[in-house]
């Protein structure tokens, strides 16, 4: 489905690849010490937000959609 140029296909990707990043970064960090691994943690965190947005406009894309459908059934 895609609705004013977003995609679920293309949200449900982006979200795989922020969950792909978290888990190289994890792998990075338990090897890292100091502030490496302090930036990390900050990168990890942008990450889970960006997640958490993504899964929100996936919801809101979701809903749209049965918006959409039920004005054609009437």
């Amino acid at each position: 489905m895609d609705i004013g140029g977003l995609s679920i296909d293309k949200i449900k990707e982006q979200i795989s690849k922020y969950e792909q990043e978290i888990k190289d970064l994890k792998e990075k960090a338990v090897k890292a010490t100091g502030d490496a691994r302090a930036k990390l943690e900050v990168q990890i965190s942008l990450l889970k937000a960006r997640i958490a947005d993504a899964k929100a406009k996936l919801e809101e894309l979701k809903g749209k959609g049965k918006d959409i459908l039920g004005k054609f059934k009437k």
